[in-house]
């Protein structure tokens, strides 16, 4: 009886189960010589099942059997059971399958080059959000007028008594970037996003060199749309006690869907005044980076008036007696940010990057000194930035930064953590994530420390699909299986363009969600698929009415494009292409010379030779056959690029790498 059992299980357990295996893994791809994992959810057991993965040409290259469940329902996961399955020790680029029971289940990559294409998707994104710019993408020439805006200050210290000024002054508000699902435009996500923009140029220049898909000025996509943002900036400051916080308020929400040219407020839009220490102080860091790249690229004049305009808002961002600012009604508090001492620190450490001067390093100090340790990061907690700038100068705030990332670390290797997030889950989850990694890689550029290296790698699988749902929350057309709609507006009446590199704010708690459900528009479907994966502290929803899970910011898409250029700076790979066959030692000899391939080998009498060129992709670009059994030369004209050359004579394979330069 027992053998019959066996039997039968071994007949129905792969057809029947397979049905109910949901496998999560990177849809972008695996570095080579990284740690490796997928996870696997499924609704009964499947321990002890035999699982592979194969080669492009279909060779195991490596196998094993169903290890126990790491855990069941939890706060991460609804599934009873929950499987991870390493695979770190193949390290070959290439195309591979995962097969369970020899039932293939995926397709993944592993290159050396996972995310190299995205940042441009990033930026492409970022442009559409720009107002009063004819270089805007997506939509058409919007909000001119904004060059004559009215200035509201405080009535008192109450964030929600604003009035227009008594002798009707106006400010010159155009360009700049949309916020979010709205039109407002605000300062601080504004020089927040400058700033990152910047910051990915500093780390990895190379990545957007010669990138001009957008661009109609003599500089790079990134640097163009990181100069829009810095001359926006450059207007926060008209003149002394005047700093606006933000562009539009409460009014922008109620006229409805449309497209930012079709704007019933053109010509009354408000702006609001305040001499507000956390808007300044990052104003003032973004003008003083700016002013840094812009000097080492030979724009001497423009850098000169970012370095004035930079120390002039410091300067009266210290002088500043004047409580925090931001806007709000009776519906919305606009980025409300409590603290200062982080945006100054940075403000600060950048001013003495510019300038050398030994006030700013002390102020820097100081500022570090009062924002110490946050236990949290986002757009209004810059701790861990500002730490990994001062951190060269003085090593001493490395204790706070640590403790940050330490703390972060312990939620990462919580034992029911599978997913290894970094922090529990709240509105714009995902784009905290990507701010815990990218201190976390800071800090490993400054220390060469690998400790919180897999915290990086997770983040990464985790924006790639290694999720809950299996999405990848980048809109990407490369990608099996991503978000494809947004909440922003400009898409959604225009579901003809796809939302190419937008970035969804990631999952929440079902409380969250439950709580804003009423105003969705339009309404919540509670029985999308989505729901089968959603736990109390993981909830997420892909539908375009969902501004709590699907809304993007300015700041998140910075956040992300930081993460990606930091990442393939630090983490990108030369590949080792896989040979289909075992190599054997030939005489096979090759060179290059003036872009081409020269090869030569002797072929035995009444023998066969064949030479296959392979580019770095693994393809096949040149083949010929050789029945001489004399020497053999012969050259090929190929681009630039990394080669295999391979030698068949026979059963004997020989290959050599060639690098055209």
């Amino acid at each position: 009886m027992k053998r019959i059992i066996i039997i039968f299980l071994a007949i129905v357990l792969p057809s029947v189960l397979l049905a109910n295996i949901y496998v999560r893994y990177n849809q972008a791809g695996y570095f080579p010589t990284k740690e490796k994992k997928l996870i696997i959810l499924s609704d009964a057991n499947i321990y002890g099942n035999r699982w592979n993965i194969k080669n492009s040409y279909g060779t195991i290259v490596l196998e094993g059997y169903i290890p126990q469940s790491s855990q069941g329902v939890t706060a991460y996961t609804t599934k009873a059971y929950n499987y991870v399955i390493g695979f770190t020790e193949i390290q070959t680029a290439g195309i591979y399958s995962f097969n369970l029971e020899n039932t293939k289940l995926i397709n993944f990559k592993i290159t050396g080059n996972p995310y190299d294409a995205f940042p441009q998707d990033i930026l492409s994104t970022i442009r559409a959000r720009r107002s009063g710019s004819n270089d805007a993408i997506v939509h058409a020439y919007s909000h001119g007028k904004d060059s004559s805006c009215y200035i509201y200050t405080r009535t008192n210290a109450n964030n929600a008594q604003w009035a227009k000024r008594p002798d009707n002054k106006k400010a010159n508000m155009i360009g700049g970037w949309y916020d979010a699902g709205d039109y407002i435009k605000f300062t601080e996500t504004t020089a927040y996003t400058t700033y990152l923009l910047l910051k990915s140029y500093q780390n990895n220049p190379q990545l957007f060199n010669n990138k001009k898909e957008f661009s109609t000025t003599n500089l790079n996509d990134l640097l163009d749309e990181a100069q829009f943002g810095l001359t926006y900036l450059m207007k926060t400051m008209p003149e002394a006690g005047i700093f606006i916080i933000q562009t539009g308020g409460y009014l922008d929400h109620e006229q409805g869907f449309r497209l930012p040219e079709n704007d019933l407020l053109e010509g009354s839009r408000e702006c609001y005044s305040a001499l507000s220490k956390p808007q300044m102080g990052l104003t003032a860091a973004a003008l003083a980076l700016g002013s840094q790249i812009f000097e080492d690229l030979g724009y001497s004049a423009q850098a000169l008036e970012y370095k004035n305009k930079a120390i002039e808002i410091y300067t009266a961002a210290k002088a500043s007696t004047e409580p925090n600012a931001w806007y709000k009604d009776a519906d919305n508090e606009f980025y409300a940010d409590l603290t200062e001492n982080d945006n100054l620190e940075l403000a600060a450490a950048e001013l003495y990057r510019l300038t050398q001067q030994n006030s700013y390093l002390d102020d820097a100090k100081s500022f570090g000194t009062l924002a110490d340790q946050a236990y949290w990061t986002s757009w209004g907690d810059n701790n861990m930035l500002a730490h990994t700038v001062l951190y060269p100068d003085y090593t001493s705030i490395g204790a706070p930064l640590i403790a940050d990332l330490t703390y972060f670390n312990q939620i990462r290797n919580r034992t029911n953590n599978i997913w290894k997030a970094p922090h529990e889950s709240t509105w714009g989850t995902l784009y905290s994530y990507f701010e815990v990694a990218n201190a976390a890689m800071e800090y490993q550029k400054l220390s060469n420390s690998t400790t919180y290296e897999p915290l990086v790698l997770d983040v990464l699988n985790y924006f790639y699909g290694q999720n809950p749902w299996g999405l990848s929350f980048i809109a990407s057309e490369d990608l099996p299986k991503s978000i494809t709609s947004t909440y922003a507006v400009m898409y959604r009446l225009q579901p003809q363009i796809f939302p190419r590199g937008e970035i969804a704010e990631g999952p929440t708690t079902a409380d969250e969600h439950l709580a804003n459900e009423e105003w969705f528009d339009p309404i919540h479907n509670p029985n999308l698929w989505h729901k089968e994966f959603n736990s109390p502290d993981f909830t997420f929803f892909e539908e375009p009415g969902d501004y709590v899970c699907m809304e993007t910011t300015i700041s998140g898409l910075a956040d992300g494009l930081f993460l990606l250029a930091t990442a393939i700076q630090m983490y990108n790979e030369s590949e080792i292409i896989e040979i289909p066959n075992p190599i054997q030692i030939l005489d096979l000899e090759a060179s290059t010379k003036d872009h081409k391939i020269l090869y030569t080998f002797s072929c035995p009498t009444s023998s066969t030779a064949k030479v296959i060129i392979y580019n770095s992709q693994g393809i096949a670009i040149h083949a010929e056959n050789y029945t001489s059994g004399n020497q053999i030369s012969d050259e090929v004209e190929v681009p630039h690029g990394f080669y295999i050359v391979e030698l068949k004579i026979g059963a004997s394979i020989e290959s050599k790498k060639i690098i055209v330069r």
